[in-house]
């Protein structure tokens, strides 16, 4: 036999005292080591997996967020959107409006004779709806609103021409939606 190193093995188990397993491999400079990690390598890999764990935490903490803040934003924007809609179609029927109405509030006398007001709650940033003494909010989020009527000199009654404007605040930033109604019903 040469003059190298023989190591044997068995599939049954320990054998000459050493358990059976794979063979030792020789380290750089010739030292016979086992098979294992050193505490450097474990730390190495340890703190790649944390950076990988970190990294993948944050990716799906900001996607859960940037995805919230889109349906905040969304639905700011249906509510003012339906609340214009809803407001250009009372406003379309209505009879006449009322030397009441200014820049910041609409009051109106629908077709059944009822007074209608719309105005802004700055504090609760809410568009309000008041009809025979009962307020409803029409839509929240809404930072301001305004109302233009012409044509400019007649009074009130007999303007028949209404932009209105609403501003509805998303937190990231403000969307405003504009529309002008023509009164329908004659005077």
């Amino acid at each position: 036999m040469g003059g190298g190193l023989s190591i044997r093995f068995s599939l049954r188990g320990r054998r000459h005292g050493r358990p059976a397993g794979p063979t030792p491999v020789p380290a750089a400079g010739g030292v016979f080591r086992a098979g294992g990690f050193t505490l450097l390598e474990v730390l190495i890999a340890l703190m790649l997996l944390f950076i990988v764990v970190v990294t993948s935490y944050d990716l799906y903490y900001f996607g859960l967020v940037a995805w919230w803040r889109s349906g905040e934003r969304q639905d700011t924007v249906d509510h003012v959107r339906v609340a214009a809609d809803r407001l250009a179609r009372e406003l379309r029927t209505a009879a006449q409006l009322t030397e009441n109405s200014s820049e910041t509030e609409l009051w109106f006398r629908d077709a059944e004779g009822q007074v209608v007001h719309y105005y802004h709650d700055a504090a609760k940033k809410q568009l309000l709806r008041v009809r025979s003494g009962g307020t409803n909010s029409v839509a929240s989020r809404v930072a301001a609103v305004s109302f233009a009527y012409a044509p400019e000199g007649l009074p009130r009654a007999q303007q028949r021409l209404v932009t209105i404007s609403l501003v509805g605040d998303t937190g990231a930033g403000q969307y405003t939606v504009s529309t002008t109604v023509r009164l329908r019903v004659p005077r």
